[in-house]
């Protein structure tokens, strides 16, 4: 699978310092990212400041976002050429999403997909299992349609036990804005 969950985390699932620049503004506790940066963004969040960022190599690269206590929600946009080119790549992540899954995750149970709320463009698919060490897991994986030739995706992962950081994540993944270009 090319780049979600890719890296050896505390928690194995579904930003950036160098791409993913952080706002100058700073609001109780939380602070704003823009993917890739600020001045060409195609998405903002916004984070709490105790969540750690950690940097991508190139566009298209997943962004990290790790809890304090091993949630991780992680984020990615890429531009194609072509609408057919776009929807390939969505094909392919619904395809990897389920491979990705069955390879890090026992006792995997999904609920429907549903549409993205807020007006954005896309669909989420939500769920629980466990992990390799048999905690619970919640994980989510989002696609969004950011224009016909760019889809942005977004992976996340919480243990369930930790209520404050499951709301967080929903806050975050809540706070998913599109550039206005």
């Amino acid at each position: 699978m090319k780049g979600p969950m890719k890296k050896h985390l505390t928690l194995p699932l579904i930003a950036i310092l160098c791409l993913f620049a952080v706002s100058a503004t700073t609001n109780a506790g939380t602070t704003t990212l823009y993917y890739p940066d600020k001045e060409s963004a195609m998405f903002s969040i916004v984070a709490p400041d105790d969540w750690e960022v950690t940097g991508i190599d190139e566009v298209g690269e997943f962004a990290d976002l790790q809890s304090p206590k091993g949630g991780i929600l992680q984020f990615r946009a890429t531009k194609f050429d072509t609408d057919k080119e776009a929807l390939a790549e969505i094909e392919a992540i619904a395809e990897d999403t389920t491979k990705f899954l069955s390879e890090t995750y026992t006792d995997i149970k999904l609920n429907d997909a549903e549409d993205l709320t807020g007006g954005l463009a896309g669909a989420k698919l939500t769920g629980s299992a466990k992990d390799k060490d048999g905690n619970d897991v919640l994980v989510m994986s989002a696609l969004i349609i950011l224009d016909p030739t760019t889809v942005a995706e977004v992976w996340a992962a919480v243990y369930p036990d930790e209520k404050a950081e499951v709301a967080a994540a929903n806050k975050i993944l809540e706070s998913f804005t599109p550039a206005s270009n």
